[in-house]
This record gives structure tokens, sequence and C-alpha cells, in this order.
């Protein structure tokens, strides 16, 4: 396969080449050179795991996926028609009535919310061919966290726009271009989108799902992803993930909690019975030990590049 450009300009043009995971490699045309290493442009391995959760209100299952893998199922008979999902939704935080807040170091990257429950073939589209393969039947929020302005990182379907709240900030290599970076050291960011009809997705339809891209830097306790709080110090659906700490349990088990406006909660852990590949969140290439320096550092398998 070849590609030719012909452009008046030759120095000043540059061509990057996208796939749709969003490994992108950069060429640039320098005055009839071509050049991969200057502009710090390089094929790149990313360090972020898809996670996602969907419920369908018929069959009151839920499921669990890892990087495009079905990990785990349940059948939540018990739960009444209407979940917890009103309120306000948090990126990274989560209320706690008697603890301090529970939050996300890490990276958070393209943040979906759909008003049903996606198929498996679905959710393996997405791991497999990123924004090029999201469904958009269904889809009531896209936080794609590439941008902001002063504090708001826009949504892309509708108007419900986050709120960037303490140290949060979107400044860093994502899947897809940027994503938002929560701090890794004794400060809280997090990302906090205001209630909205739309977004009370477990309100008795046909269920829901919700997915992100994550790259955790710290798995020494529980870690939430998303979640929805219906009240002051009060958690809602929520998907997150647990530290793992127990014996022969992997490192950083993907977890997701159900509660209904009754109370009733069901909880569905990736694992000890799943012990595939996908399982751990951590591997050998993600570090999720407790971070020494207060400026996180980027893994050396990804260049950092500014595109």
């Amino acid at each position: 396969m070849g590609v030719r450009l012909n452009h008046e300009r030759g120095s000043d043009l540059a061509l990057y080449l996208v796939s749709p995971r969003g490994e992108r490699v950069l060429l640039n045309e320098n005055r009839g050179g071509t050049n991969w290493q200057e502009w710090g442009g390089d094929a790149l391995v990313s360090d972020f795991r898809h996670v996602a959760l969907t419920y369908d209100q018929a069959s009151r299952v839920a499921s669990l996926y890892l990087d495009g893998e079905s990990i785990q199922q349940k059948e939540c008979a018990n739960l009444a028609d209407r979940l917890l999902t009103a309120g306000d939704l948090y990126l990274g935080y989560k209320f706690r009535a008697t603890n301090t807040p529970a939050h996300f170091p890490g990276y958070i990257d393209d943040v979906d919310v759909y008003d049903r429950a996606l198929s498996a073939a679905e959710i393996r589209g997405i791991y497999k061919f990123g924004g090029a393969g999201k469904p958009t039947d269904g889809l009531v929020s896209r936080w794609a966290l590439d941008e902001q302005t002063d504090d708001i990182t826009p949504d892309a379907m509708t108007n419900n726009p986050a709120l960037l709240v303490g140290n949060a900030v979107i400044d860093w290599p994502g899947q897809f271009e940027d994503s938002l970076h929560l701090p890794t050291n004794s400060s809280v960011g997090y990302a906090r989108v205001q209630r909205h009809s739309s977004l009370d997705v477990g309100v008795g339809g046909a269920g829901f799902t919700v997915d992100a891209w994550i790259n955790p830097q710290d798995l020494s306790e529980e870690r939430p992803i998303v979640v929805w709080s219906p009240g002051t110090n009060q958690s809602g659906v929520e998907l997150y993930l647990r530290p793992g700490v127990l014996t022969n349990r992997p490192v950083g088990e993907l977890a997701a909690r159900l509660i209904d406006v009754t109370g009733v909660t069901n909880e569905l852990v990736a694992g000890p019975d799943y012990q595939g590949s996908s399982a751990p969140i951590c591997g050998p290439r993600i570090s999720c030990s407790p971070p020494i320096a207060t400026t996180p550092t980027w893994p050396t398998s990804r260049s950092n590049w500014r595109g």
C-alpha cells in the first residue's frame, strides 16, 4: 500500500495514520524526506483497558465486560423495576457515609451511557474498532474527555456536560486523543455530571449500558469508575474496581453494584470464579502499586506524544 500527496508546501504537511483503536503513527513530510521519529511519533501501545456494564431489564441479567469479552453475568431477579440511576453522575468518585470519599487515581477516557443493554457483539465492536464501532441506537451521552473549557468538558450527544472538580484535568494521552487525568497523590479530582432525566437509565425501560476506557495507577483500595449518586453521601448503581487483596483473587477485579429504589443490592465481581487472562486489570505493562512521585509518569511502552 502506498500514499502519495501533492502539496505546494510539503514542509508544513504532517500525516497521521490512525488505527480504529486509536493507535497512531505520525509521518512528517519535511521537504521531501519522511520522518517517523523527529516529532515523537511512534507506533503506540495503549495501557488502557475497556470496561463495560450492561443490564437488560426484561431478563434482569447484568453483565460485566473487560476488553470486549464477557467475564461475569448474574440474574438479578430480586431487583425492582426502577434502579437508582437518578441524581448526579460521577466519574472517578464515590460518596461514602462513614468513610472518606473513594476516588480513582489514574486516567479515564471515552465514557458512554446507553438506555439499553448492548449485545456482546456490540461491546466487542467498541473494543476492537473504537469510535467507529460504537452503536448510536440508545446512546444517551458520550464524554470523549478530549477537551475542556475552563472546568467543563462537553457531552457529544446531549446537553449533559461534565464539571471537572478539584485537581481533575484533561491533559494526558488517552486511548483516543486525550483523557481525564485524576491525581495519583493525596489530592482528589473527579468529574461530575448534573442530574438529568435522560441519564436516569434505570427508570424501568429496556435497561442500560455504561462503558469506558481506564488506566488505573493505584488499586490498593476500592476505586470507583462511574457512580450515580441519588443524594448526599449516597451511591446508586456503580461500576468500580476492587483491590483484589484476598487469596487467589486477581489484581484489580472489575465489579459492579446494582441497587434499586427499595435498597435491594446485587453485586457482580469478575472473580475468583473467572480466572481468564483478561480478569486482572493490572498486568505486566500496567503498574498499579501506589505511586511514589506526585507527578504521574507514563509507562515506557507508550510515547508521550501530543497530537
